[in-house]
């Protein structure tokens, strides 16, 4: 992974140029219309993972480039936790269980360094979710240990 992937993945596209205030999926938006790739369709699905994993990976998994430990840490403190555990194992806890954020609007957050939206209950953040289709694809995001302590089930009612 490159310091700068959503760079990178953008890069790609000569006839694009980014607006460093749009969302991601903004973003995605902008360059799926003028590549002329149709919502729904397989290549706008495999384009919109592929950027969606890079804006990850470029604001998000930076944070555990170097120190998984001082990464969760630092997720606990931007997303609210008031007693930061000192272990891995515990901030995972932590984020799994007590933590509700969307991970669109978390890369988001650190993309324009803003607050990010966090919810009281799961079932919150799954209302907010499924209302805003905001959704991080769960089968990519399970082969990154950190992004996998913030999923949530989104089409059930589960805690």
């Amino acid at each position: 992974m490159t310091n700068n992937a959503e760079a990178d993945y953008l890069a790609r596209f000569a006839n694009f140029t980014q607006d460093a205030k749009a969302t991601a999926l903004g973003t995605f938006n902008k360059l799926a219309k003028i590549q002329g790739w149709a919502p729904g369709s397989e290549e706008y699905e495999d384009e919109r993972i592929t950027y969606l994993l890079s804006a990850y990976d470029t604001h998000v998994g930076c944070l555990f480039q170097e120190n998984m430990l001082q990464g969760l840490q630092q997720l606990c403190r931007e997303l609210g936790v008031d007693t930061v555990p000192g272990s891995i194992t515990k901030c995972k806890q932590i984020l799994k269980g007590q933590v509700h954020v969307n991970i669109v609007n978390l890369i988001d957050s650190r993309r324009c360094k803003q607050k990010p939206k966090i919810f009281a209950t799961a079932a919150a953040l799954r209302k907010y979710t499924n209302s805003k289709k905001l959704f991080f694809p769960i089968y990519e995001a399970k082969g990154r240990p950190l992004l996998k302590v913030l999923l949530r089930h989104m089409f059930r009612n589960s805690k």
